[in-house]
């Protein structure tokens, strides 16, 4: 296909490589990008006019300037279904017992997944734990990419779902909120959050005492 597409991926996920090569064997010409939070959006992005723009777990929000450049579509992969937009979707989901999850393909909008919603696929997280949950949701993601994507790019035409987001982007300060522990909540909301909330190499659950922060690092089993 005769098409410029930008893909716009965050560094070391699962089925980067993947996605690439999927991609690759269609597009004639694609630019990819990979970032980490914190990092700038490199210059290119901003000054190239792309047929499509692609977006999946990018660790940037997009320019409304730039999404309007976007010849066609700009299209978002976000790993959560659309009660959970924003930060933090997995988190929510175990920590409010959820049974059922899912995966969202959407239009870009100006604010962080509020656009229209093109696909959501769903599936069972019963009995899963947190890094399963991710695992799982990241599987799903990349299905749900290659099952639709491909009939977008050949037809430059969605059609849209009827779903909605079911409210506005959960953000860092939400997340946050629930990290804070204290010793007056009652030992099952303590064992929840723990459990919803922590994963190695992102904040921690804690506690504070005499205002110091100690943080909690479940014991592993045996």
């Amino acid at each position: 296909m005769q098409l410029t597409v930008c893909l716009i991926l965050k560094k070391n996920k699962k089925y980067n490589k993947k996605i690439i090569k999927f991609l690759k064997n269609f597009i004639y010409k694609l630019d990819v990008f990979y970032g980490e939070v914190g990092q700038k959006l490199p210059k290119k992005i901003k000054k190239k006019r792309y047929d499509f723009l692609i977006s999946y777990l990018s660790p940037w929000i997009i320019n409304h300037k730039i999404l309007k450049r976007t010849k066609f579509y700009n299209i978002n992969f976000h790993p959560g279904p659309p009660k959970y937009p924003g930060i933090g979707c997995f988190n929510f989901a175990l920590l409010n017992n959820d049974n059922s999850y899912g995966v969202t393909m959407h239009l870009m909008n100006k604010s962080v997944d509020s656009g229209k919603i093109i696909k959501t696929q769903y599936f069972s997280i019963k009995n899963l734990n947190l890094i399963e949950i991710i695992d799982k949701s990241y599987d799903e993601m990349f299905k749900l990419f290659t099952k639709e994507i491909l009939k977008i790019l050949k037809t430059k035409k969605i059609n849209l779902s009827k779903e909605k987001w079911k409210r506005t982007a959960y953000t860092r300060k939400n997340l946050n909120k629930l990290l804070k522990l204290n010793l007056n909540m009652k030992p099952k909301e303590i064992t929840n959050r723990i459990n919803a909330l922590y994963y190695q190499g992102y904040p921690n659950p804690y506690f504070t005492i005499n205002n110091k922060k100690f943080y909690v690092i479940p014991e592993k089993n045996s």
